[in-house]
């Protein structure tokens, strides 16, 4: 050889480019004998330099100069073309050479070989961009291949790095390969649990492909988009979108788009809890599956496994995963390891097999962290289910507590959060009716059906309310779910109804389904027991005989219908749900709405009938004159012009008493002054300080309204978490001598509270980490905050900067922790614990001066203090009366009210104004008797009323905002608002400000006599 180094260096050097290269080209790289080349090897080896192998070489870094490496790069590359060597390889080689355009060329080609391996397929495509960046190839033609790489990725596990290739590749596609890297992008995002990122891209989709006139891609992106609405809660537009793309993928689209639709609508079934619906739908998909990839096919079989789980038939399931562990161990793919535990923990669970579902939640647990990260929170859901069956419920507290830490806030963790907290109130030793209620509703109204039928079992359980255990196990039936259905009428003692029948018949057929080694500790259960042991009557003979006593309890319970129709009204008429209730209202997404018009008027020009030729006038036809009519727009599309003098001040529910009785006068609605929407929906009262109102929403997002300029954004401060309490604006002194200024004070869920001052100029003052999340407004005095977290703790901190000044308890929390917001009377602090009891503090001090717990007539309400008295309500269904500052019984002690307590009473002049369902009863105080009359307006209410001078606003479940009179009942207005309110109105004088559910500030003018 002519270069001067030692040989050993070359072969590692030409190994270092392309390995592994074989024994023959290297010779004829580097011109020397073969033997040569196998003797420099066997040095290598010995040196520990290179692999153990004599048919090819792996080396690491030379020492050979860049000059020299090229030029052995170039000769590496002409060798292994002449041998018609892998493009791999070649292309390899002609990128160390120097030559960037030449292996772009390569490796592209490379990709569009046949079988080509999936670990070398990536490195082709990884290279062809490297080297297609390195020559400056076109970023548009550099698009498709980013657009592979990221479903490469997606296979690894990167999904954070296939959305970047995804955000890179997205500006220069088009037309079709636009859609289709946009819907990828979608399934990242819903592969990472962001279904409300998913959908906002599945709609950029839609607008694409509707502009474009592809039908059968819009179709297939519909029923996409219906899954992920349906994760969203969406019910009523899951249903619609799911019509829609059916219509166009069955009248366009090809034989995998059609596959994909069944497939994405089995998928929303199981979501939803549609188990036998859903099963049918994936062995459909299945049957008609396009292609032979053994991974997919064993993707769907843990589908149907996870669904005949739920069904019943539990070793048609474990058949399916036993198939799927020979695909998973042949193939390596962890996805498939982590879907068959899942499938296997969830049909544990379902079946009780205690150890059996601990263990596969705790591999699943593993896998996730290993591979899996974003599915933390759904592993930890599936712990906390096994280990509350296992009945290790502070274990499963804990895991309930990491499935919080990692689900998202907002609209993307909406149903995993709804289903956490279901979790969290089974583990719960005392039952919390209020809140349970609330989930229920959620659930319900969500069309989360599955996880809603275990809340109502264990309302019915720990409620004792058989009535709730019927309608869960209809609904159970209904959908398919025999296993839940059993439980649920075990849990209302309902064995020797005629509603049993269809249950019975199930659980005779489930029984057949039970695998050996799990059928003695099943048959040990109680539900499963009684259900075997029950007999079908002579009168209910047959499964479709008693599926008309099924259709009774389903009618009764407002769940009538093949279909379950689940509208608030029927909800709480069951009795499911209390009126006050936080309903599941997310604010329509902007870029969704955007798309709809578009895909409606696609969707219109691919169903529209064939035009019909208009009749043909005759002389026998009478014309008539053309007329004009003026329509006044409704009330609340009329707009007017903003007051000269316009402004308030209205503390959070009445100020530190929470008594929402405000000093203003209000007459008829001529109008709207002005509507804002903000991001997230809103869960808590709005607040009004001169001209600034504030308030927080479900995204974090912490506003400053100005209401003189038509609810111009003052400011806005983001927070970590969901702001789910309302804000406190007070002035606040900072020094000695300083006057003092007003400030802002908001809390979220992730303990966090922010200050600011109430202008945009000044902005934050201070931000704190209290460790626990918000639990109601806090109480400002000009040199004291007062604020409670539900872990227990109420923090004293001076309002200037945050400074900790004294806590209660001073050691330790409270078990429980506090719940709902504090009522203070300028001498003590009532605080209400998420156990239903009360703690009364001395505010000078911080000491507890006693506490008010009973298990029989626990606390549901927050307190209201009027005059000398404080008052909470019950879930005894009364309202209890205290003297200040004490636990002992006042007047008349307890006020009955005969209908759940869902709000707390407002006071006017020793009347107490009680919130009872669909009425408000006027209470007098003293003697406990209703003076007269009862105001009555032929809906529920959905908030805590608002007394303003001798007007009484009330909300209701039809979305009106209506005006009683506090003198003898009758209604004086209504005004239709159109969206859900679940929070108090504000009250100024001429003026109304309604939040509602979904995010809309509304100005009503209402002006006074």
């Amino acid at each position: 050889m002519d270069d001067p180094q030692p040989l050993a260096d070359e072969v590692e050097g030409v190994a270092s480019i392309a390995s592994p290269v074989p024994v023959a080209v290297l010779a004829e790289v580097l011109g020397v004998p073969e033997s040569e080349i196998v003797d420099t090897v066997e040095v290598l080896e010995g040196s520990g330099r290179v692999g153990s192998t004599r048919q090819g070489v792996t080396g690491y870094e030379s020492s050979l100069s860049s000059v020299r490496m090229t030029h052995l790069a170039s000769r590496l590359a002409d060798s292994l073309q002449r041998r018609g060597a892998p493009l791999l390889q070649v292309g390899r080689a002609l990128l160390a050479a120097g030559d960037a355009a030449a292996a772009h060329q390569t490796f592209t080609q490379g990709l569009v070989a046949d079988n080509v391996p999936a670990g070398e397929r990536f490195e082709l495509v990884d290279r062809a961009i490297e080297s297609g960046r390195e020559a400056r190839i076109a970023k548009r033609s550099l698009a498709p291949l980013l657009v592979e790489r990221a479903r490469q990725r997606r296979g690894r596990g990167e999904n954070d790095l296939a959305v970047a290739d995804l955000d890179a590749a997205t500006p220069h596609l088009e037309d079709d390969a636009l859609v289709d890297a946009y819907g990828f992008a979608a399934q990242l995002h819903d592969d990472a649990q962001r279904p409300a990122d998913a959908e906002r891209t599945i709609a950029m989709a839609l607008l694409v492909a509707a502009r474009g006139g592809m039908d059968a891609k819009l179709g297939s992106l519909l029923t996409f988009q219906g899954r992920l609405l349906a994760r969203l809660g969406f019910e009523a537009e899951t249903e619609r979108v799911f019509s829609l793309g059916g219509q166009l993928v069955a009248g366009h689209g090809d034989e995998t788009q059609r596959h994909y639709a069944a497939l994405n609508k089995a998928w929303t079934d199981l979501d939803r809890g549609w188990a036998a619906r859903a099963e049918g739908g994936y062995s459909a998909a299945r049957a008609r599956a396009v292609g032979d990839d053994p991974i997919a096919r064993a993707d769907l079989d843990i589908a149907i496994a996870r669904a005949k789980f739920t069904a019943g038939d539990a070793a048609g399931a474990t058949a399916l995963l036993a198939s799927v562990g020979e695909v998973a161990a042949e193939s390596q793919a962890p996805v498939l390891r982590f879907l068959s535990t899942l499938a296997l923990a969830e049909g544990a669970i379902t079946f009780h097999q205690r150890q059996e579902a601990v263990d596969a939640a705790t591999e699943l647990r593993a896998i996730v962290e290993a591979s899996f990260p974003p599915w933390r929170n759904r592993a930890a859901t599936v712990e906390a289910r096994a280990l509350l069956l296992a009945q290790r419920p502070a274990d499963a507290r804990e895991a309930i507590r990491r499935g919080f830490e990692t689900t998202p806030h907002g609209a993307n963790g909406l149903r995993l959060r709804t289903e956490l907290e279901a979790l969290a109130l089974m583990a719960d030793e005392r039952w919390d009716e209020e809140r349970a209620t609330d989930v229920a509703d959620r659930l319900l109204q969500g069309g989360w059906l599955l996880t809603a039928v275990g809340v109502l079992t264990e309302r019915a359980r720990r409620e004792n309310r058989p009535e709730f255990g019927r309608a869960a196990a209809a609904l159970a039936h209904r959908i398919g779910a025999a296993p839940a259905a059993a439980e649920a009428i075990e849990a209302a003692n309902a064995w020797d109804e005629p509603a049993a029948g269809p249950v019975v018949l199930a659980m005779r057929r489930v029984a057949q389904q039970v695998p050996e080694e799990w059928r003695e500790q099943w048959l040990r259960e109680p539900a499963i027991a009684h259900a075997l042991a029950t007999e079908a009557t002579a009168e209910s003979a047959t499964d479709e005989q008693l599926l008309t006593h099924l259709d009774a309890a389903l009618d009764q319970a407002g769940l009538a219908g093949r279909d379950v129709i689940l509208s608030p009204a029927q909800r709480r008429a069951a009795g499911f749900v209390s009126s006050g209730s936080t309903a599941l209202s997310i604010g329509r997404f902007i870029a969704w709405v955007a798309a709809a018009a578009v895909v409606a008027a696609i969707v219109a020009i691919a169903l529209r009938p064939e035009p019909v030729e208009p009749p043909t006038a005759t002389a026998s036809d009478t014309t008539l004159p053309a007329t004009t009519t003026t329509t006044t727009p409704p009330i609340m599309e009329r707009i007017i012009p903003l007051p000269a003098d316009f402004a308030g001040q209205v503390p959070f529910a009445g100020g530190d008493t929470r008594n929402a009785r405000f000093d203003a006068s209000l007459g008829e609605p001529t109008g709207v002054y002005w509507t804002t929407q903000l991001t997230g929906f809103v869960r808590s009262d709005p607040v009004l300080r001169g001209r600034g109102l504030y308030i927080g929403d479900s995204e974090g997002w912490f506003y400053g309204l100005d209401i003189a300029l038509e609810g111009a954004v003052v400011y806005e401060s983001r927070m970590a978490g969901a702001i789910d309490v309302s804000a406190t604006a007070e002035q606040v002194v900072f020094g000695q001598d300083d006057q003092g200024k007003v400030l802002t004070f908001g809390g979220d869920d992730r303990g966090n509270v922010l200050v600011r001052h109430v202008n945009d100029t000044e902005g934050e003052v201070w931000t704190r980490n209290l460790g626990s999340p918000i639990t109601g407004p806090p109480l400002v005095r000009a040199q004291s905050m007062i604020v409670a977290t539900a872990d227990g703790v109420i923090f004293d901190l001076l309002p200037s900067d945050g400074t900790e000044l004294r806590r209660f308890p001073e050691e330790g929390n409270l078990d429980g922790g506090f719940t709902g917001p504090l009522a203070a009377d300028g001498t003590f602090i009532y605080a209400r614990t998420a156990e239903g009891a009360v703690v009364v503090v001395d505010e000078a001090t911080l000491t507890e001066v006693c506490t008010v717990d009973s298990p029989s007539a626990r606390a549901v309400t927050h307190v209201v203090v009027d005059g000398n008295r404080w008052y909470v309500g019950t879930s005894a269904r009364t309202v209890r009366s205290f003297g200040a500052g004490g636990c002992s019984d006042a007047g008349i002690g307890s006020f009955q009210i005969d209908t759940p307590v869902a709000f707390a009473p407002v006071f006017t002049d020793g009347v107490m104004w009680a919130i009872a369902h669909t009425v408000v009863l006027p209470i007098d105080v003293e003697t406990g008797q209703t003076i007269g009359f009862v105001v009555s307006v032929g809906e529920a209410f959905t908030s805590p009323p608002v007394i303003a001078g001798d007007i009484m606003l009330l909300t209701t479940e039809a979305d009106d905002l209506i005006a009683v009179s506090t003198e003898d009942g009758s209604e004086l207005w209504r005004f239709p608002i159109g969206s859900p309110i679940r929070n108090r109105p504000v009250v100024a004088n001429d003026l109304v400000l309604i939040a509602t559910a979904r995010g809309e500030i509304i100005a009503i003018a209402a002006p006074g006599p």
